[in-house]
């Protein structure tokens, strides 16, 4: 997880590069790139590639996230969620959306671009399906960059691509509120002020000394006078860094103060989901790109796309820990999988015994 890659210094201060942000552009340059290129090796116009790519991406991206506030609705006044609308450098979009907000936005490109110069919708998505996986590939990759669309407890935890979160990142919050694993290694008695409960045995919290019984008076700077500042101040601390309590320990008749230092572990071990997604994304684009000089009627390469991908992303949800259950048992992206899985069963047949033949193209 690396949720800023770098920053640029300007003279208003230093500007944050979102990972996510950033791959979200590689995506696009890269994807939109391959698909032109593609496009003038069977005579037909870049620049016509790139109008109708940007009008799908930006589709795409109001679609992806629409369909996230949706699932996830989020708190705030009408001004706070469309403040957290335009996010989207920090991630927060669900592919689906992305695919059905990007396909309203090609009717806009057909009325505008196809349609005046005559080009053919199957063969143009064709020439992108390719691109969309490889978007894919780099989207994912940023959402691990960012820390979401995380997978649930490894079983078992051992296996050696299981992958660690930083404390108060989104998948250790999930497990945190879950119950599933103390917030930084310890629990303070809800009805004792401030009193540590419980101190997890191994934990860095007991390697610093922590001990149950001890009364934490101040987090960073911060000071606690109850449990409830405890936990405030310890969910505000920023990911993965050292954690800083001042705790009091009686020792005979008096109390003594005590400064403890310490980095908190991070979340228990987690399916990294985002990468076996963006491995899944890579190996699609290898399948669509070695298939498309081999179709036969255009629409084929499209169809294979909504053939193989929902079958991955359906079978991906079930270890997923951060999408809950809709309809049917399923969430929301599964149920999506099986319509978009009977769409492209339907595309397949109708482009492969109705379509227009193609002789065989270039890669």
């Amino acid at each position: 997880m690396h949720q800023v890659l770098f920053e640029i210094p300007t003279p208003w201060g230093r500007l944050p590069i979102f990972g996510y942000g950033f791959m979200l552009f590689l995506a696009f340059a890269v994807g939109t790139w391959l698909a032109a290129r593609r496009a003038r090796a069977e005579g037909i116009a870049s620049e016509y590639i790139w109008d109708i790519a940007t009008y799908c991406f930006i589709g795409g991206v109001i679609g992806a996230r629409l369909l996230a506030f949706l699932i996830a609705p989020q708190p705030g006044n009408l001004w706070q969620q469309l403040y957290h609308f335009i996010e989207i450098w920090k991630g927060g979009m669900v592919f689906y959306g992305g695919l059905i907000g990007g396909f309203v936005a090609y009717l806009l490109a057909w009325w505008r671009i196809v349609r005046p110069n005559k080009l053919s919708t199957l063969r143009i998505a064709d020439l992108i399906a390719p691109s969309i996986a490889l978007g894919i590939f780099f989207g994912r990759f940023g959402c691990f960059l960012n820390g979401c669309c995380y997978g649930g407890v490894a079983d078992p935890v051992e296996i050696f691509w299981a992958t660690r979160f930083p404390s108060n990142s989104p998948p250790h919050r999930d497990l945190v509120s879950q119950g599933v694993q103390t917030a930084f290694g310890f629990l303070v008695d809800e009805n004792d002020p401030a009193v540590v409960s419980l101190v997890e045995e191994g934990s860095p919290a007991a390697s610093a000394g922590l001990k149950p019984g001890d009364r934490i008076i101040r987090v960073g700077n911060e000071p606690a006078l109850g449990a409830i500042d405890v936990y405030s101040a310890l969910l505000s601390w920023p990911q993965g860094k050292p954690l800083v309590i001042t705790v009091e320990r009686r020792e005979g008749d008096a109390e003594r103060p005590f400064t403890l230092e310490f980095l908190p572990d991070g979340s228990l071990p987690i399916h990294p989901t985002q990468l076996y997604n963006s491995l899944d994304g890579l190996l699609l684009f290898v399948l669509l790109t070695a298939f498309y000089p081999f179709r036969r009627t255009e629409g084929q390469v499209l169809a294979l796309f909504l053939l193989l991908y929902p079958v991955n992303r359906f079978l991906m949800e079930s270890l997923r820990m951060d999408n809950p259950p809709t309809w049917f048992g399923l969430t929301m992206s599964q149920n999506i999988s099986v319509a978009v899985f009977a769409c492209g069963l339907v595309l397949m047949a109708a482009v492969t015994w109705k379509g227009k033949p193609l002789p065989p193209a270039s890669a």
